[in-house]
């Protein structure tokens, strides 16, 4: 496995792979390193399709992945978004050899993959890692829960405040592309609406936004102006089912 240069995780912690999660299967299952295959995609592409087959789990060291639940009209909305502090293959582990959602590379990034029998393998083989995924399926049970949570009860610009602190985490850097169409996709609202949001955040200096990149000009305020529990509930849940495991 190439080395890479460490990034922001959820809690701002660097990794030797670039990935927390990945970390810890290579400390428990060192012959995962040799089925590991570097991958990079642009953002916008589609890394599982919605109801079809899979084949290989996913550990992203730059950028963010988005999972999506698509309805027939074709429209759809985010359930949870994953970095380098997790993994997609969650399906594979519950024994499905299809994806119940789609997996859209949220922002141009990097991941490293590895195909379902040598992730499978490195699980069944070691106690901790099992209690690791059984954790991490948790995780991301109670993600998807504070996201409804969130949608349901905090306005448009606090949602948009917290996916773009999640989404600047998950790239590594203050500045990154991210499109109008997919904003509006994760937050489930129309593209005036973002268009809204966004011209606000960037009167008020919190951020840059051209032609699809953003730049976080201030962090601090981006925080404060996200008035949201949610960003930092799931920092330290995190930390206590993952890095306390």
């Amino acid at each position: 496995m190439p080395e890479t240069r460490a990034n922001k995780t959820t809690s701002h912690q660097a990794t030797s792979s670039g990935n927390r999660l990945l970390d810890i299967f290579l400390r428990e299952a060192p012959r995962l390193q040799a089925a590991l295959q570097a991958v990079s995609h642009p953002a916008g592409h589609a890394i599982y399709r919605q109801d079809r087959q899979i084949s290989h789990a996913y550990f992203p060291i730059a950028g963010a992945l988005a999972l999506t639940i698509n309805m027939r009209d074709g429209s759809g909305c985010e359930a949870t978004a994953v970095g380098n502090e997790g993994l997609v293959g969650l399906p594979l582990y519950l024994g499905l050899n299809f994806s119940p959602y789609t997996v859209m590379q949220q922002t141009e990034g990097r991941s490293f993959r590895a195909a379902a029998p040598a992730f499978l393998d490195a699980i069944r083989r070691s106690p901790v890692l099992q209690k690791i995924m059984q954790r991490y399926c948790e995780y991301t049970m109670r993600f998807a829960h504070q996201t409804a949570a969130c949608n349901s009860l905090h306005t448009i610009k606090q949602r948009a405040c917290r996916w773009l602190l999640m989404v600047q985490d998950r790239a590594g850097k203050e500045q990154f592309e991210l499109p109008q169409a997919i904003l509006a996709e994760m937050l489930g609202v129309r593209r005036q609406s973002v268009s809204e949001v966004a011209a606000e955040l960037r009167r008020s200096g919190l951020i840059e936004y051209r032609r699809g990149h953003i730049t976080i000009t201030n962090r601090k305020r981006l925080e404060a102006a996200a008035c949201c529990e949610c960003y930092g509930v799931m920092n330290a849940y995190y930390e206590l089912l993952i890095a306390k495991a």
